[in-house]
């Protein structure tokens, strides 16, 4: 901080300007934070979060304070560090229940990948389906929702019906594992499925005894087909 400027003879945006530059050094910034005056204004709240020198306590205390569109932004800067931004995703999940249909179907869109496949909970399936679309959504947090109890029908048949999700083998495991999916999925699905995951999905007392039944069928038929090329002569 200048020697000419003392934290108490700042207003907002003096404060605003100083955290504009990235080189600001820690101390300088440590005692911004000390003036609860300071710490009155929302966009000095949100500067110090951003800044890439605030202590990671200090940021860390200020998330809470910060508005949903604030805790987004944080939880999808690369840059930033990645125990903050799971922080700022936290946050965000946590206020899901909250939010209005249009403000959860925007997330979805827009979202880190963690709080998409959060949504893909949610009982309203045009948040599903926005959800599904999100670029940061993966696999594996695809198979991950597919393993909670308050995923829906809907939302199971949307995933496997999907074009990208469906074609992915983690996910057709998981949906193979998922009792609610339907059974005419489990026939599209299990003939793509490597015997040896048949075998052990039909194998799991918690699915449903048609589904067990027709994967050991079709593990066993596995078992006696000849190897690729050799064919009957």
């Amino acid at each position: 901080m200048p020697d000419n400027l003392s934290p108490d003879s700042l207003n907002e945006e003096d404060a605003l300007l100083l955290l504009s530059r990235r080189d600001l050094p820690q101390p300088s910034i440590v005692s911004l934070t000390r003036q609860e005056r300071l710490l009155s204004y929302y966009r000095v709240k949100v500067a110090l979060v951003s800044h890439p020198n605030t202590p990671r306590t200090i940021s860390l205390a200020l998330l809470r304070h910060l508005y949903l569109q604030d805790l987004v932004q944080v939880s999808m800067t690369p840059g930033a560090p990645g125990d903050l931004r799971r922080v700022a995703e936290d946050a965000v999940i946590n206020r899901l229940p909250g939010l209005s249909l249009g403000e959860r179907i925007s997330l979805g869109r827009r979202g880190s990948g963690r709080v998409a496949g959060a949504l893909l909970g949610d009982r309203e399936i045009r948040v599903v389906t926005a959800a599904l679309s999100c670029p940061q959504l993966t696999d594996e947090l695809v198979v991950k929702a597919l393993s909670r109890e308050n995923i829906s029908v809907d939302a199971v048949e949307r995933i496997a019906t999907h074009e990208r999700w469906s074609n992915a083998y983690s996910v057709r495991l998981a949906l193979l594992r998922q009792p609610l999916t339907s059974l005419g999925r489990v026939l599209e699905l299990a003939p793509q499925v490597k015997r040896n995951d048949l075998m052990e999905i039909s194998g799991d007392p918690r699915m449903p005894a048609d589904r067990r039944k027709y994967l050991t069928r079709l593990a066993d038929a596995a078992k006696h087909r000849p190897p690729a090329g050799l064919g009957a002569r």
